[in-house]
């Protein structure tokens, strides 16, 4: 007998909504209920009861929680299709964190994450079916959902509340899930294509399926190719922002990106190169062009998204042993690979009077010789990277029936990443003293723009900057009726958990490609394990069987989550939901919790970045332990320790909600909700900021107190000896994998050590609102809904150091935007449907606006960025006879308007790519076909 597999139904957020719909925002929000298809309904009778995203227990919602349901038919009727856009797009989502454009959160591997609230790419945890799988990344941690072929989604659940009680670590701003297929029967198969001003997409999606009396299995495969978007195709994006009142990156100060011929520095003077074919410019050529330097933008070069090919699939199945016992097996495997375009000028090329390149007679030259700058790109090495990842992950589900309606869940997951995050050319570190000192003609020569691949490879190497993260978990659940209430069966969940976890990071890098000597840089491994034991409780205390006035329905839930880190003790989390049902249309919920964040493998391991430099800090602490050592500037030499950190303690964060939702029986079709939230975040994991001010006054010196050492040096010690220095900085220089950056500053003069690296740090407190409206109706004309959700922080207050004065850091750039709202129209009549949404991103602040011509531009209010989607289908049922039956055809457009991003001026870019993107109108075309 076929099987039903259900959970008790959860409303759904709208995705979208119109202008016409706008005005609901002011009043609810918007949900809808999954629904399973009538012909799937008329093939199962036995249904099945499944625990719903949030709950670990069987036939309930998460009590108290809002829940948005994401159904197959809203996916499909979405313009996107990566598994992250979807989450991205929702009002409660956020482009900050890992994103695949440049300045992603350190992602090298290009991959995607998931942000919920704008609190963190690790503060929302990710989950397939329920289960983690193996993390993705290089350098930092994450879950990329991307790795699924939207072809074997069925649905997402996303719970936008804290929910460590039931999952344990990252559940902080939310959990998302994403459900695939099960019991799929058939075929199915997808072509798209999708066209941007920038960039084209092609992919196909495929799913077949086949039951029988006692299993079924499933596979899904997704393979997808997309161009890439030069930097330089969007005049935004360009170095020389002087058309938007920005500065001319090509050149700042001494800092040039050279065009071909390069340049010669000496001191602050520039000089361009003549255009020669051979031998060296004379020292008069050179003379004649000072302060007129030959430059690049290196835009024209460089990628803003890569070319990118990805391959995905998943095999499911699942077979009934008897009655009572069934087994399910998911595999899930990725391969994604990019190209990206890079440019990197070779700069500060010494060469001294012994070098066969010198010019003599130059003005001022030191007797170290001068630097030329030019660039490797420009002279036929092209800077082409190639990160890839791929992920292989298995699970092994068993269920089994017990006596008195008892279930027993068991899982073992094994997952493996391995990937490339910097693969592809590197300027070799040998070159400076090579150009210096060297008798050998032969070399490249610096002074030409004709191409020289044979002398440019001697001075360039390569790196490989590769890491593999493992995954191995067992957990175990037992889930049933405790005893019998008024209101209904008290049920219980009780289980454990055991994972382990790893990170292996190696860098090789040819660093000295003259002499042919591989060097690895790091080669580091850490690992923990985590021990949990977590219980729940569902208590209905009023129901349909002691219902009475202002008391239709009253649940409970109690749960609780005790997890054990190998690598920092253990942690414990509660977490209470109350809905209350004063009538059957209207209901009030609630809840309280306590959610933490373990930091990532990566964060915890020093081995995987450490980077030490010299520097001089304006010392006005007034405290004789750090001594000044400039006393006309009043500046002191400290070494500085920046990188991942060990020690790290979990982030914790209180988090509550209280919501209401009301389906009034007078208008049919009507759904109102709204949710107000607090989060209250400590310890949150991150550099430390502003560390150059960390000696400036008696005050910071005590607000930095935990970040500096005071540690002159002894002196007996001898510059470049450092078992002569202060134990201090012996430990520091001695460091594995540390990256000591050479200075001219005398090492002997160093006073204290200061750490600028990831630390605890500070507090965030948010509160907002989620307010959203839904209305469907039938007309002579076809079915119509209407939709609105919007998404409003209340409070924004930030600490960036634990004690220190509190900021409010709402509606500033770098941060959430207060305001983001969707609104959409949609409407269907038998074989056709179309859609209109817009998507709505509030004003906001730029507070840290650039310096241009050496005045500081105040700050400045970016407008609110408005954009709508639109789409249509056409799709014909499955009992139709011919042969477009099962056929489905749509086309979609995203930013239908084609309208520009607003122009922020802050940091290298003249927009700000977390709250606006560069992609302009994008045309999409999909045709499936289902048999």
């Amino acid at each position: 007998m076929a099987k039903k597999y259900l959970s008790k139904p959860i409303p759904l957020a709208s995705l979208g909504m119109s202008a016409v719909a706008f005005a609901p925002l002011l009043f609810g929000a918007a949900y809808a209920q999954t629904a399973t298809a009538p012909a799937q309904r008329a093939e199962l009778e036995e249904i099945v009861v499944t625990a719903s995203t949030g709950t670990t227990i069987r036939g309930v919602a998460p009590t108290g929680s809002a829940v948005l349901n994401i159904s197959r038919d809203e996916l499909v009727s979405a313009p996107v299709r990566e598994a992250s856009e979807i989450i991205a797009k929702l009002p409660q989502g956020s482009n900050l964190g890992f994103i695949e454009a440049p300045g992603g959160g350190g992602n090298n591997g290009r991959g995607s994450g998931v942000n919920l609230r704008g609190l963190g790419g690790n503060a929302t945890l990710v989950l397939f079916d329920g289960h983690r799988l193996a993390g993705q990344g290089i350098i930092n941690q994450f879950a990329d959902p991307n790795q699924i072929p939207f072809a074997a989604i069925e649905r997402v659940e996303v719970v936008t509340d804290g929910a460590s009680a039931i999952y344990g670590s990252d559940a902080v701003a939310g959990v998302v899930n994403y459900i695939m297929r099960r019991d799929y029967q058939g075929a199915e198969v997808t072509a798209r294509l999708g066209h941007a001003d920038v960039y084209n997409t092609k992919a196909i999606d495929a799913v077949a399926g086949y039951s029988w009396s006692s299993g079924n299995i499933m596979l899904g495969i997704s393979a997808e190719n997309r161009g890439d978007f030069l930097r330089g195709e969007r005049s935004y994006l360009k170095q020389d922002l002087r058309p938007y009142g920005g500065n001319d990156n090509r050149a700042v100060g001494t800092t040039l990106t050279s065009g071909s011929p390069g340049n010669i520095i000496i001191g602050q003077t520039v000089y361009g190169l003549p255009r020669i074919s051979s031998g060296i410019p004379t020292a008069a050529q050179v003379i004649a062009l000072q302060g007129n330097p030959n430059l690049v933008d290196s835009a024209d070069y460089i990628s803003f998204l890569p070319e990118r090919t990805r391959v995905s699939g998943v095999l499911r199945a699942r077979y009934q042993i008897s009655d009572a016992v069934e087994f399910t097996y998911t595999a899930l495997a990725s391969k994604r690979n990019t190209t990206f375009d890079n440019f990197t000028p070779m700069s500060n090329i010494q060469i001294g009077p012994t070098s066969p390149w010198y010019i003599a007679g130059l003005p001022a030259v030191p007797a170290t010789g001068y630097a030329v700058t030019f660039s490797p790109g420009l002279n036929g090495l092209k800077n082409i990277q190639k990160p890839f990842e791929n992920v292989v992950n298995h699970t092994l589900d068993l269920k089994i029936d017990l006596a008195g309606e008892w279930q027993f869940n068991g899982a073992v997951v094994q997952g493996k990443t391995t990937g490339c995050g910097v693969c592809g050319p590197e300027n070799s570190n040998s070159f400076q003293l090579t150009y210096a000192s060297t008798a050998d003609a032969s070399l490249f020569n610096p002074y030409l723009s004709t191409v020289q691949p044979a002398g440019l490879a001697r001075l360039v190497g390569s790196t490989s900057q590769a890491a593999e993260l493992n995954l191995k978990d067992a957990s175990a659940r037992f889930e049933g009726p405790v005893m019998s209430l008024p209101a209904g069966e008290l049920r219980a969940s009780i289980g454990g958990e055991y994972a382990y976890h790893d990170h292996f990071l190696a860098l090789d890098q040819n660093v000295r490609n003259y002499a042919g000597v591989v060097q690895r840089l790091r080669n580091t491994r850490i690992e923990r394990r985590i021990k949990s034991g977590f219980a729940e409780a569902y208590v209905p205390l009023f129901g349909a069987a002691n219902a009475r006035a202002g008391l239709q329905r009253l649940d409970l839930s109690l749960a609780i989550r005790y997890d054990n880190y190998s690598d920092f003790g253990g942690t414990t989390n509660p977490k209470v939901g109350l809905t209350w049902k004063p009538t059957q249309s209207f209901d009030v919920r609630g809840t309280w919790g306590k959610s933490f964040r373990a930091p990532t493998l990566t964060e915890s391991n020093p081995g995987t970045i450490t980077i030490l430099n010299r520097a001089t800090y304006t010392n006005g602490a007034g405290d004789a332990s750090i001594p000044i050592t400039i006393p006309a500037q009043g500046q002191t030499h400290v070494l500085t320790r920046g990188g991942n950190s060990a020690g790290l303690r979990p982030e914790v964060a209180k988090v509550w909600s209280l919501g209401a939702d009301w389906e009034p029986e007078w208008l049919d079709g009507l759904k109102l909700s709204t949710t107000y939230y607090s989060v209250f975040y400590q310890d949150r994991i991150e550099a430390v900021p502003n560390p150059t001010s960390a000696l400036t006054t008696p005050e910071n010196r005590a607000l930095y107190a935990p970040f500096i050492v005071a540690a002159p040096q002894p002196a007996t010690c001898v510059p470049g000896t450092i078992s002569t220095y202060n134990p201090v900085y012996q430990a520091l220089f001695n460091t594995p994998f540390a990256l000591n950056n050479g200075s001219a500053l005398n090492d002997c003069l160093l006073k204290a050590y200061v750490e600028t690296g990831q630390q605890n740090l500070g507090d965030l407190d948010q509160r907002g609102l989620d307010i959203s409206a839904v209305y469907g109706f039938d007309t002579g004309a076809g079915r119509w809904q209407v939709g609105a959700t919007l998404s409003k922080i209340l409070k924004l207050d930030k600490s960036f150091i634990h004690g220190g004065a509190v900021t409010d850091v709402k509606n500033t750039i770098s941060f959430q935007v207060d305001t983001r709202a969707t609104a959409d129209l949609n409407w269907s009549r038998e074989r056709w449907s179309a859609n209109l949404k817009a998507n709505y991103i509030g004003s906001y602040l730029n507070n840290t606006p650039i310096t241009v011509a050496g005045v500081r531009r105040p700050s400045s209010t970016v407008p609110s960025w408005t954009t709508w989607d639109a789409g249509f289908a056409y799709a014909v049922p499955d009992s139709e006879d011919g042969w477009l039956s099962g056929t489905r055809m749509s086309f979609s457009v995203q930013n239908l308007t084609d309208k520009d991003p607003n122009i922020v001026l802050n940091g290298v870019n003249a927009i700000d790519i977390a709250n606006a993107n560069p992609y302009g109108r994008i045309l999409g075309l999909e045709i499936s076909k289902r048999f």
